[in-house]
């Protein structure tokens, strides 16, 4: 079975009124068919709306990956 782990890491928050939107860093992690572990980093944006009914949702996703976040397997086991 293949295990996987993605943290989002928050650096800006803003809302005002009916509308916000958070931005940040995240990685990703994939044990490969060999056991190694695979390492990818980039950042993001969200946009929120928030309903009537107080409830906040998703209403835009954007997200980029670094192009130095593909390590060899040699630099796989950086801790985070």
């Amino acid at each position: 079975m293949e295990e996987r782990t993605q943290r989002l890491l928050l650096t800006h928050q803003r809302s005002a009124g009916n509308v916000g939107h958070v931005q940040g860093g995240w990685q990703a992690r994939r044990r490969d068919t060999t056991g190694g572990p695979l390492l990818a980093t980039g950042t993001y944006i969200m946009l929120f709306e928030r309903a009537p009914d107080g409830r906040w949702h998703i209403v835009y996703h954007a997200w980029t990956q670094d192009r130095n976040a593909a390590p060899d397997r040699r630099d796989a086991q950086t801790q985070w």
